[in-house]
């Protein structure tokens, strides 16, 4: 047995598929493009062979100074200042477009599906 389906329901998953494919390029390119360089780096510290990059906010210095004006809810809040910040760089921003792209094309496939159920039960009864 073949469905038909109605013109807005054909749109429907076209929008979707459309910004699912945009979205997941986008993201690729994104990803592709980024690099999770430091340049904000002060110093660098070597620790089992590896050598990181060490940062204002690393530093002994900074969260002393951070927690002696602003007290142990500045430096969290600091700490969460600038995680939010870093989903926005690099290829967390990658991920997320990824996943806002997913969610955004698997909401017009659910809205066309549930239109498809209340086509037919209009149509047969």
């Amino acid at each position: 047995m073949h469905k038909k389906h109605s013109p807005l329901q054909m749109c429907l998953y076209l929008i979707g598929t459309i910004i699912l494919l945009a979205g997941l390029a986008g993201a690729g390119f994104v990803y592709h493009s980024s690099t999770n360089d430091n340049s904000e780096a002060v110093g660098y510290v070597i620790a089992g062979g590896h050598v990181y990059a060490l940062t204002t906010d690393e530093s002994k210095g900074y969260l002393r100074n951070m927690e002696l004006y602003g007290g142990t809810t500045a430096v969290i809040l600091d700490r969460f200042n600038r995680w939010l910040v870093g989903l926005g760089q690099g290829k967390w921003h990658a991920y997320l477009l990824a996943m806002l792209s997913i969610a955004v094309a698997f909401g017009f496939y659910f809205a066309a599906n549930h239109l498809t159920n209340g086509a037919t039960e209009d149509q047969d009864g």
